[in-house]
């Protein structure tokens, strides 16, 4: 999507991806939460990797987000 938008620079494609990339924090923790308080049978390791891994999809929402805004301008 970010390289169809992109080569688009369309003014409806930077909304959209804006939109589907706004801040999803409210999200992660519910996941997190959903996975930890679940009683799953996780153990410290897998706890510790579900976290690592909710961070990085985090943090690559926010990148792709900043790309979006740096188009905007």
């Amino acid at each position: 999507m970010m390289a169809e938008v992109r080569q688009e620079q369309k003014a409806e494609g930077l909304d959209l991806l804006l939109q589907l990339t706004e801040d999803r924090g409210q999200l992660i923790t519910s996941l997190r939460g959903k996975y930890f308080a679940s009683g799953a049978g996780l153990g410290e390791e897998e706890k510790t990797y579900l976290f690592e891994l909710t961070e990085l999809f985090a943090r690559m929402v926010y990148l792709v987000h900043e790309w979006g805004e740096s188009w905007r301008i």
